[in-house]
């Protein structure tokens, strides 16, 4: 805190500023302390089936936590925005309640992580997009469509064999997969809920959306590719000055990744690509509300090079989303990896 001092011959803007310290300061330890004295939610895991085939370790982990961890804190957090997994999530997880398309992202930004310690280049590690893609994408809000489609895909289109895009369907009630393939160059559609005549519903009128406004972004940069290759830059937004209202430009040199993406839109993107709904990927029952987990499940078998088997029993989901916890408990993300275990 900002000591108290004589501040008769401090300027008033200087005074006026340090009160705001003081109170900003006071604000955030009387909300610690108030979050300390929340007592923690008493929730009965052994109800939970998904608790059941989590060993002892993890049981410990999400224990400590939940005992532990002030009310506002993450159980895993990703250090970005939007890509954090709270409390309600793990709760959620643990007790077979659909689960929020932040967490779908938490998992691929996990996958990464585990990939690229083994290769340390990072070449052919698959690409999870933000779910917020789709969101930019369908709303058409271009600041947020340059954030989350265009500078990914510049980024990471030249490393990954696999480009997967998250989407949720109905409000965020249904979650389904879009993978581009850039080796077979073709676009399948992964849906647990796949509708009995193929290419039909709002879910596949969805995810044509999302690909016609990737191969937008292609058409564009393949138009271009000559020039910003000669001339070694491209156009980039201005994150830092850019608003949902005005968005900004700037002139970048271009970095080898970019480089390399460009090079390939350019010698591989031809024309516009078919999208085929998959016919033999696992699907959920009438009444479950997994598609969230059969999303992150899919995404687990592509980036790991696994064969996704036809059919998937609720014991397995059961068993799988015991396996995402555990995943997030262990991760160095996790409120558990910078508090001693007892």
């Amino acid at each position: 805190m900002v000591a108290q001092q004589k501040l008769d011959d401090v300027p008033e803007d200087v005074r006026e500023a340090i009160r705001q310290m003081d109170a900003a300061e006071n604000a955030q330890i009387n909300k610690e302390q108030e979050e300390k004295q929340l007592p923690p939610e008493v929730v009965d895991w052994e109800e939970s089936k998904v608790y059941k085939f989590m060993d002892q370790d993890t049981k410990r982990r999400v224990q400590k936590y939940w005992q532990n961890a002030p009310s506002g804190v993450y159980f895993w957090d990703g250090r970005q925005y939007g890509a954090q997994v709270s409390r309600q999530d793990l709760k959620d997880m643990i007790m077979d309640e659909p689960i929020a398309s932040n967490c779908i992202e938490c998992y691929g930004i996990l996958l990464t992580d585990q990939l690229l310690e083994k290769e340390s280049q990072g070449l052919d590690v698959p690409t999870f997009m933000n779910p917020l893609c789709w969101n930019s994408a369908e709303n058409l809000t271009v600041y947020y469509v340059h954030l989350y489609l265009c500078e990914p895909l510049f980024q990471n289109l030249a490393r990954s064999n696999y480009i997967l895009f998250p989407i949720s369907h109905e409000s965020g009630f249904h979650h389904t997969l879009l993978i581009f393939d850039k080796e077979l160059k073709n676009w399948s559609h992964c849906d647990s809920k796949r509708p009995k005549k193929s290419s039909t519903g709002k879910s596949f009128k969805n995810v044509q959306k999302m690909v016609d406004m990737v191969e937008l972004w292609m058409t564009a940069v393949k138009e271009q590719a000559d020039d910003m290759l000669e001339q070694g830059c491209r156009m980039k937004f201005d994150e830092k000055n850019s608003s949902e209202e005005e968005l900004k430009m700037m002139e970048v040199p271009l970095i080898e990744t970019e480089r390399e993406s460009i090079k390939w839109i350019k010698n591989n993107y031809k024309t516009k690509m078919a999208v085929t709904e998959l016919k033999d990927n696992p699907q959920q029952g009438e009444d479950s509300l997994d598609c969230g987990l059969f999303v992150m499940y899919t995404m687990e078998k592509i980036s790991k090079k696994g064969r996704i088997p036809k059919k998937l029993t609720k014991d397995d989901i059961l068993k799988f989303r015991a396996h995402v916890v555990k995943s997030f408990a262990e991760s160095r993300h996790s409120w558990n990896s910078t508090h001693e275990e007892s």
